[in-house]
């Protein structure tokens, strides 16, 4: 469980079961395709504290380009919302409650994305980092 203060209020991530996850993550190589390569940095450089956020959040933009070549605004929304609300929000009364996409955002789209990459962050941070080990393992065995 983790949570994180995004512009002013704080959001909770609790992890999904195993195969929740496994759908999510199938969705998420169908509809990122071929920029399912820039994932990984986008996760690594949302989780360095020392690292310019802009810098995630450019190659968070990247990546939604790739994605609006490959599938309809219908499902990237479906996609996006069901990524969100796996999150839950803290409440004035200090209560999570899970996240609602129009409850949350509306008006305040400048969070979503930050909170989209911080979903995926605690949920697969363990894979990405996994697959970041392995292409650099590839790299010093090719060299």
């Amino acid at each position: 469980m983790a949570d994180k203060k995004i512009n002013g209020r704080t959001f909770k991530v609790e992890p999904i079961l195993a195969i929740q996850a496994l759908e999510l993550q199938g969705r998420l190589v169908k509809v990122l395709g071929p920029a399912m390569g820039r994932l990984p940095e986008v996760i690594r450089l949302a989780s360095d504290k020392n690292a310019d956020p802009a810098l995630a959040n450019v190659a968070a933009l990247q990546i939604m380009m790739d994605v609006f070549s490959n599938i309809s605004s219908r499902e990237y929304s479906e996609l996006v919302r069901d990524i969100v609300e796996l999150a839950k929000v803290q409440g004035p009364s200090g209560h999570f409650d899970q996240v609602d996409i129009d409850g949350v955002f509306t008006g305040d789209l400048g969070s979503l994305y930050p909170v989209v990459i911080f979903v995926l962050q605690e949920q697969f941070s363990d894979f990405f980092s996994g697959l970041l080990g392995n292409g650099n393992r590839a790299k010093k065995i090719a060299s």
